[in-house]
């Protein structure tokens, strides 16, 4: 089931940021829930850098914004 769940929320969710309404659909529970071994604390990162800000930032636009005021500070 892993893959293809992962595959459907990619399908049904263009913004990451509408899945993560309660503490088990937020992105980092459910990688958890499905990839045996996940660790936030471990692999967000590692994920992170290999996803790249400017993609993180085109998909999340509360992120984006959040980003954008720390910058301008």
């Amino acid at each position: 089931m892993g893959k293809q769940e992962l595959e459907e929320v990619f399908a049904n969710y263009d913004n990451p940021e509408m899945i993560n309404n309660k503490k088990e659909t937020s992105p980092s529970h459910r990688l958890a829930r499905i990839i045996k071994g996940y660790n936030k604390l471990v692999y967000g990162d590692i994920l992170a850098d290999a996803i790249g800000l400017y993609r993180i930032r085109s998909k999340s636009p509360r992120f984006k914004a959040w980003i954008t005021k720390l910058e301008s500070i």
